[in-house]
């Protein structure tokens, strides 16, 4: 697509996004102001007038320069004067000084995400064009990443992260209708509408990484080194992504069992008998799930506990957030670490939470929520003989969480204990990319 993008060509890209249907929705779309999120945003206007959708523009102030405040207040005109609703969200707290544009990513999505949710709505438009696809390649090619990392960025994803205690289910589906789009598409798309956009300085600043790969593919005199061209090969790594993911989840359904209580137990037959990059990918993603974590553990991490299962030694270990015990019979348990387990928190009556990162929790009495522990799970043991009998729980139990009411009464999740009266419900939580089913 070499021509300047028009309506009728946005249209077409619409329908390359599955699940589009969004008659009498709210939709929302993120705005910086810069070119490319402007010319989505009228892009998107249009589309959605002519379909009966609803469409807000968020735009976030981070507080990290001056001048935010009045560009905001600039898009909000520019916005308004075209009937497209919008709203500013602004980050009142601490940003810390490391990290900078790490940091402000994650609290982007962050005021998007939650409100997405307060507004119910639960599609998220990004701006991402094809040279952002091609600039993250090369970036993540210069760190020595895999195929997930070289994997192009997808059309429609899910949300990155998990804001504070919103479940994943709560948040909105990431939609990218340009990543075929080249930036000066938009560019010129902007000015046959005659809008104006904001320019922002820090996309002229070389001390960012991705300002001079972006001047590298300017100006290179290599032939094929094109936005076009790594945009490509990005799109063949995800391929190549979603073949391992299928293949870890077909080995994820003969070797694992996913149990409400969180945790997992992984015939280590299996395991070993397939591929090893396969069964690598299947220990990370279970340890990402089971810590309830934003990234699984580090490679190294994940390999040095595999290699420790294929050499046949006894395995009792902490890893990222989890423990891993070989079982007598060949099983290895993943369950939560409790010494890392730190979340304990005042709760109200009827509250819904989303604790340690693991359980969805609804709270049916004002007290405080925090896990069990060992005092906790030996005292439940000796009021519950019974418990003894699943050898598991020995293990997980003290991970569990746990509610002492107002009053000092003490109430369990209702999986564990089976009775109403005493007890709360708490869902083991799965990420929304997840191939993993609990049986």
């Amino acid at each position: 697509m070499d021509e300047a993008l028009t309506t009728e060509q946005f249209d077409l890209l619409m329908r390359d996004l599955p699940g589009m249907d969004l008659a009498d929705e709210t939709v929302a779309v993120a705005v910086s102001g810069g070119a490319d999120s402007m010319a989505l945003a009228l892009l998107l206007a249009d589309w959605c007038r002519g379909r009966g959708v609803k469409l807000v523009a968020l735009s976030v102030n981070h507080g990290l320069r001056p001048e935010a405040s009045a560009e905001c207040e600039q898009v909000h005109d520019w916005l308004t004067a075209r009937q497209i609703a919008h709203e500013t969200l602004t980050w009142s707290k601490e940003i810390p000084a490391s990290s900078i544009q790490e940091q402000a990513r994650k609290i982007r999505y962050e005021l998007l995400g939650a409100r997405c949710v307060e507004l119910g709505v639960k599609h998220l438009f990004l701006a991402h064009h094809q040279d952002d696809q091609a600039e993250t390649f090369l970036l993540r090619l210069a760190r020595g990443s895999g195929v997930d990392g070289l994997a192009a960025m997808r059309k429609t994803a899910a949300f990155p992260f998990k804001p504070g205690p919103i479940a994943s289910e709560q948040l909105p589906l990431l939609c990218r209708p340009l990543l075929d789009c080249s930036k000066q598409q938009l560019v010129d798309y902007l000015t046959s509408c005659g809008q104006a956009w904001i320019e922002d300085p820090s996309n002229r600043d070389l001390k960012h990484n991705r300002v001079q790969v972006r001047g590298v593919l300017a100006h290179t005199t290599i032939t094929g080194l094109t936005a076009a061209r790594l945009a490509e090969t990005a799109g063949r790594m995800q391929a190549v992504q979603d073949l391992l993911e299928r293949m870890t989840g077909e080995l994820e359904e003969k070797a694992v069992r996913l149990e409400p209580l969180g945790y997992a137990l992984i015939d280590v037959a299996e395991l070993l008998a397939a591929e090893r990059e396969i069964a690598l990918r299947l220990l990370a993603r279970l340890l990402k799930i089971i810590s309830g974590a934003e990234f699984p553990p580090r490679f190294e991490k994940t390999c040095n506990l595999y290699n420790r299962l294929a050499a046949g030694n006894g395995v009792d270990q902490t890893i990222g957030g989890c423990r891993a015990v070989l079982l007598p019979g060949g099983s290895l348990l993943l369950f939560r670490e409790e010494a890392a387990i730190i979340e304990r928190r005042e709760v109200s009556a009827g509250e819904q939470l989303l604790w340690d990162g693991r359980f969805q929790i609804a709270v049916p009495v004002a007290g405080q929520v925090g896990k069990l522990g060992q005092e906790g799970w030996f005292t439940l043991v000796r009021e519950r003989p019974k418990l003894k009998q699943n050898a598991v729980l020995k293990y997980v139990g003290p991970t569990l969480p746990h509610l002492k009411s107002a009053a000092g009464k003490q109430l369990l999740p209702l999986l564990l204990t089976g009775e109403e009266n005493s007890a709360f419900e708490a869902v083991f939580h799965l990420p929304a990319d997840n191939f993993a089913e609990m049986r």
